[in-house]
Order: C-alpha cells, then sequence, then structure tokens
C-alpha cells in the first residue's frame, strides 16, 4: 500500500510518503502492517489474536534520522467473562511497563485499577483504581490515582480523589456533578455540567 501525507511539519517540503506491505489472513485474526518512508521512518505493527479472549499487539517505530523518535512496544488484552486484563511492555527513551484490571461484581457494580512503572528516577509509579455504580438513569464513579507532582520542584508525588455523579433526566438531556479532593496540598474543587443530545450535534457547559 502507499500513503501520501500532505501538510505535515515532520519535513521542510511539506509532504511524507510512505509504502509497504499489508498482510491479513481471512477472518483478520493476523494482521501485519510494515511502513518506509522518505522522511526516513520505519515503521511495523502485528496483531495476532489467540482463541476467542486473548489478543496480542507488537509494534516498532525506528526514525533512521532522529533517534529520539524510536519506540517499541508489546501488549496483551485477555477478556474474561466478567473480567478483563492487560499488560503492556514499551521502549520510549525509558522503559515503561503497565497493567490493568477490571471486574464486574454486579450488574450494576464494576471494580478496576491500573499501574504503570517508568524507569526514570530510580522508579517511577503511577496508579490508580476506581468503581462505577450505574442503576436505571444514575450513575456514580469513584477515582483514587496517585501521580508525579509536576508543581515539586524535588519529583513529590500527588493523590486525587474523585467523585462524579450523573442523573440522565432524559434520553437526550443529562446532568452531573464532580468532586474532586487532592493531597498533601489539599485541594478541591466541585463543579456542575450539563449534556444535551440532538439527532446530528451535542451541547455541553
Amino acid at each position: 500500500s502507499h500513503t501520501l501525507f500532505l501538510g505535515t511539519q515532520l519535513r521542510e517540503c511539506g509532504y511524507i510518503y510512505q509504502f509497504g506491505p499489508v498482510f491479513q489472513t481471512e477472518g483478520g485474526r493476523t494482521v501485519m502492517v510494515a511502513r518506509c518512508g522518505l522522511d526516513g521512518g520505519v515503521n511495523g505493527r502485528i496483531i495476532q489474536k489467540v482463541g476467542s479472549s486473548c489478543e496480542i499487539k507488537a509494534s516498532s517505530q525506528t526514525h533512521l534520522k532522529d533517534p529520539q523518535r524510536n519506540m517499541h512496544d508489546g501488549s496483551l488484552e485477555y477478556t474474561g467473562k466478567d473480567w478483563t486484563f492487560g499488560a503492556k511492555l514499551a521502549w520510549q527513551g525509558a522503559a515503561l511497563a503497565g497493567a490493568s484490571f477490571t471486574q464486574r461484581i454486579l450488574p450494576e457494580l464494576q471494580l478496576g485499577g491500573d499501574v504503570t512503572l517508568v524507569a526514570v528516577n530510580n522508579l517511577l509509579t503511577i496508579g490508580q483504581v476506581g468503581a462505577r455504580w450505574s442503576e436505571g438513569k444514575n450513575t456514580f464513579t469513584v477515582g483514587v490515582n496517585r501521580q508525579p507532582d509536576p508543581r515539586s520542584p524535588v519529583g513529590g508525588m500527588v493523590s486525587e480523589l474523585k467523585m462524579q455523579y450523573v442523573r440522565r433526566l432524559s434520553e437526550r438531556l443529562s446532568l452531573g456533578t464532580e468532586l474532586k479532593y487532592s493531597h498533601p496540598d489539599k485541594d478541591s474543587g466541585l463543579s456542575m455540567a450539563y449534556e444535551y443530545t440532538f439527532r446530528n450535534a451535542r451541547v455541553q457547559g
């Protein structure tokens, strides 16, 4: 296949031309794509479905003229009867690993969380856990996440609690509210919003 990108700022001439093979088995259980471009970029991607519940993905992007744009990653996704699991390994200038898990405890209740590890500053950890309750026209969500504080000069961490409630008043109109609180800076915020859906448009505020 051949691809032409116009109006890009990645090259002075304003365009990128890429070409490469595409392979897909009948039923789409195996997909392989490769690309080579005039800008020096070479990338490839493979997707393999295993059984009816597992999918494995791998991709690699290499730039011959700019090594900082090199990226490589592989991931696995598994879907069970009432739970899902995902894992990912990547290299984007630093090693990165992540995992996620969700499970439906009740027809109305779903729990989940994820964690990401980045090999910078010894080891950087980012994680969150959450729960979602949905019954009728009411939906309540609560989540707690822990991540680096961008305002900290010494690489401190900040934790944030976020609670959301949405009430669907009709097929087109929904109202919601959100409460946020962060620790240790003790910042908090409360917001309210609405959403009205037309046939071909959506208004939010």
